[in-house]
């Protein structure tokens, strides 16, 4: 009887720790994922994830993904899809898998028209023990229409970043606030007091908008594509990295 007992509480134990990295809100419908490495939130109706976290539960400077497409004489934008469908394929103490469907929008005034004959997945996965947020873009058109596409452009409002650093090279960001426009720069990271972070791209542009008092850009210079005629789908991925604060980039 004892050693049943005791099987019992191993067993409750072990139950007890095995707690799943993603937390369902039923009120609000968000979802919470927690790593050791950073954190995030996944908001009801929305493509990508915000409010990335610290281990300490400081905010990371807030940002939205802002890709988009053009075709036709009009621009599409994901930050614009407001129905988005989530697909949670693992939710487990190690890993951490959300599939967002949607579609891109124009968000212009009245109906927010999407871009029906384009069908977005965007695929986030997130390790327990790794800093890595994976995305995986996947796109599925219906009609042979040429797009231009802009993938893995990163946007924040204003300019909460002093320096990017590439190896032992740093690029002091107020030179766009002096001149604003854009410059490519190896791959480095955005260096933070909360944590830095790293998109895992060849080549990065760095740019700067005055409009709407103003918005900073990270983006993938691989993520900006076009996208064929007689190509009826397109796949792309890529990683951002949220280190911790201080080091170098690699």
């Amino acid at each position: 009887m004892k050693r049943f007992l005791f099987s019992v509480i191993l067993l409750s134990g072990w139950m007890l720790s095995a707690t799943q990295m993603g937390t369902y809100d039923p009120e609000s419908k968000c979802w919470t994922v927690k790593g050791k490495s950073f954190s995030c939130t996944f908001f009801h109706g929305c493509m990508y994830p915000v409010w990335f976290r610290n281990p300490a539960g400081a905010e990371f400077p807030f940002f939205i993904f802002v890709d988009q497409m053009e075709g036709e004489g009009k621009v599409y934008k994901i930050q614009e899809e407001r129905w988005a469908e989530f697909n949670i394929k693992e939710n487990s103490e190690t890993r951490f898998v959300m599939e967002c469907t949607g579609n891109f929008c124009t968000g212009l005034p009245p109906y927010n028209t999407p871009c029906k004959d384009v069908s977005a997945v965007y695929r986030y996965t997130i390790e327990n023990n790794s800093p890595v947020l994976l995305v995986e873009i996947h796109l599925i058109k219906k009609k042979a229409i040429p797009y231009n596409v802009k993938l893995m452009q990163l946007r924040w409002r204003f300019m909460p970043f002093k320096t990017f650093l590439s190896g032992s090279d740093s690029f002091e960001l107020g030179k766009l606030l002096q001149k604003p426009g854009s410059v490519s720069r190896r791959r480095g990271m955005l260096l933070s007091p909360v944590m830095n972070l790293a998109m895992d791209s060849d080549t990065v542009i760095l740019r700067r908008e005055t409009s709407e008092n103003g918005f900073f850009y990270l983006c993938s210079s691989e993520g900006v594509q076009k996208w064929n005629a007689d190509s009826r789908e397109l796949n792309w991925s890529c990683k951002i990295r949220f280190l911790p604060a201080g080091g170098n980039a690699k």
